[in-house]
């Protein structure tokens, strides 16, 4: 790509920012362009806690500010995609919060352009129609929806491109440049979303089928094993470090979905009937049509980009769908349930990424090649859909830290407990204002994720299993016992708080005053609001051992009732040992569960 092609698409993908977001690009500065929910509140931790890890060196990003005393292991936990958090780190280093972490929202768009021009050009050998159907296929509804909820690691999809014109220049000329160029960007879209990586993988027989075709059988096979293998030997080290505690008979996070417990149906998949998830909105532009029926006429590689796009489209349904009184089984369903993996992600949607592309390219392929300037419409058709389903402009939303944890960073030397526990994560979207360490966080509510170190913590610890037994509805005082406090305060825990936000949200609490309970014992909060409030821990406390309930972090059947006042002496039940239990979650797990099957999207 010459570099004047290179300027133009990263223009014209700055330029798609005014339609996406109207009137608040200017808002940029001071907002970021998203809806607040939990993958906002996710995504402002995350960043900054990849930026913090490099800083200091832990390649392995494994946080130790969260879940202790174990830290948080997230390259074990999630795959550690983290492309778009090396970008906003560059960012950071010249833009002020949080306008870096604005324009890497945003930036996605003219990177996404750009890297579709290539394979524009190779398909049409005209940049207009290249750059158009970039636009288009950059600016698609169902791409700026992930925007919107700060799903980052889903709109990294620069490599895709790539990788399709790697694949497809395997299958009809064979080459060394072709073999490297298709195992790199496969291995790139792995690294930025491991399931796009998977996804492209289970299309790639429909490349091999087409090269079959054009070239020999000996010569393509050999070419896309050759592919297979660059692929693999740039993933081997990282899938090697992800399994290596599950490989050396150490602590692996379990799966958080499985197809052997999770239900078929999926609420935000693509769906037959009903209304769409509001970040499906704009999957098929209606602008697309007639150059789809034109490219179905006489368009180059018509079979390929149609069975490909409609396979997409098909996976996106899900696994199943219930239609009237059936439940109807899909195609989707095997690779859902038998493939290594697929079953844990709860988004199947996400199929309309690679779907969206073959998408574009079908519609504009018979356009780009004799009236080239008729693919502008595809862009602007795009842009008016989104615009009149809602879609734009993005809404902006502004991050501010609450006077209470404002307050957390001038208490005393030390972490907090968030309560309720295991049901407020969204404590860890203030960890960069305060930064201290938290008892739980990002992935609390999720018992697959919490290594053994951390379940044997809180089960062990008198206070912490009686604030587990009130965050879950089971009402009693507290008792505060001497052991519980020197073993708190070993941990380096020093304050606790009480997430207003996470208490409003908590399906378990059931009524219990958690206010009340820590006044009774701990005397009147810190600070107190509307978010919350915040207490600082004793260092004295009853005399007697550590106690504990008997409570368990991680349960499969519901808890029993809180035992009575005035009970002394250590539960005959100790914490537990070992990794946390796999298989269905039960309704007294840590953490409340989603409608759908529990966990977060990976």
């Amino acid at each position: 790509m010459r570099a004047a092609q290179a300027l133009a698409a990263l223009g014209l993908g700055v330029l798609l920012w005014l339609p996406v977001m109207g009137g608040g690009l200017g808002q940029l500065q001071d907002r970021l362009p998203v809806r607040e929910n939990d993958d906002t509140n996710g995504a402002i931790y995350l960043h900054h806690a990849f930026h913090d890890a490099m800083t200091h060196g832990r390649l392995s990003l494994r946080d130790p500010d969260q879940l202790l005393p174990a830290g948080y292991d997230r390259l074990r936990a999630d795959g550690g995609n983290s492309v778009e958090m090396i970008v906003s780190g560059l960012l950071r280093l010249i833009l002020p919060w949080p306008s870096w972490l604005s324009v890497a929202h945003l930036i996605w768009i003219p990177l996404n352009l750009l890297a579709f021009v290539p394979l524009g050009m190779h398909l049409w050998g005209r940049l207009g129609p290249s750059l158009a159907a970039g636009a288009a296929w950059a600016t698609l509804g169902p791409t700026l929806g992930q925007i919107e909820a700060s799903r980052l690691t889903q709109v990294v999809l620069f490599a895709l491109p790539l990788a399709v014109l790697g694949l497809l220049r395997v299958a009809e000329e064979g080459g060394r440049r072709a073999i490297v160029l298709a195992g790199l960007s496969v291995a790139m879209l792995g690294l930025s979303y491991w399931f796009y990586g998977l996804f492209l993988a289970l299309l790639a027989p429909g490349f091999l089928v087409w090269g079959l075709s054009q070239r020999p059988r000996r010569d393509v096979t050999r070419d896309y094993a050759l592919a297979a293998a660059v692929c693999l030997g740039v993933l081997s080290p990282v899938l090697l470090a992800i399994a290596w505690p599950g490989l050396t008979g150490g602590w692996a996070p379990g799966a958080i979905l499985s197809s052997e417990w999770a239900s078929p149906v999926f609420p935000d998949a693509l769906q037959l009937q009903g209304e769409q998830a509001r970040h499906v909105r704009g999957a098929l532009p209606w602008v697309t049509v007639p150059g789809l029926l034109w490219s179905l006429w006489s368009g180059q590689r018509r079979a390929l980009w149609a069975t490909l796009t409609a396979l997409c489209f098909v996976f996106a349904l899900g696994p199943a769908q219930d239609l009237g009184e059936h439940r109807w089984l899909l195609p989707y369903y095997p690779l859902w349930r038998f493939v290594p993996g697929l079953d844990r992600m709860n988004h199947p949607e996400r199929w309309l990424a690679l779907g969206g592309l073959f998408l574009i390219v079908l519609a504009a392929d018979a356009a780009a090649r004799s009236k080239p300037w008729i693919v502008w419409l595809l862009p602007l058709g795009v842009l008016a859909q989104n615009h009149a389903e809602g879609v734009t402009p993005l809404p902006t939303w502004e991050f501010r830290a609450p006077e209470l944890w404002q307050a957390v960073a001038k208490g005393p030397p030390g972490g907090v407990i968030t309560l309720p526990l295991g049901q407020a994560s969204r404590a860890c979207t203030f960890q960069h204002v305060h930064g201290r360490a938290l008892l739980g966080g990002m992935v609390e509510g999720l018992p697959p994720l919490l290594p053994p170190e951390h379940v044997s913590f809180v089960e062990g610890n008198g206070l912490l299993t009686q604030l587990l037994s009130l965050s879950r509805g089971q009402d009693a005082a507290i008792d505060v016992r001497q052991g519980d406090l020197d073993a708190l305060q070993a941990a380096g825990l020093s304050m606790v708080v009480v997430d207003g936000p996470s208490v409003q949200r908590a399906r378990r609490l059931a009524g219990v005053d958690l206010k009340r309970r820590l006044t009774e014992v701990f005397g009147p909060p810190v600070v107190e609001g509307a978010d919350g409030a915040l207490w600082h821990l004793p260092t004295t406390g009853a005399p007697g051992v550590a106690q504990t309930r008997g409570v368990k972090l991680i349960e499969l059947g519901p808890s029993g009732p809180p035992p009575s006042q005035g009970s002394a002496g250590p539960s005959q039940q100790g914490p537990a040992q070992g990794p946390p239990p796999q298989g269905p979650p039960g309704p007294s797990r840590l953490g409340p569960a989603p409608p759908n099957p529990p966990g977060a999207s990976p």
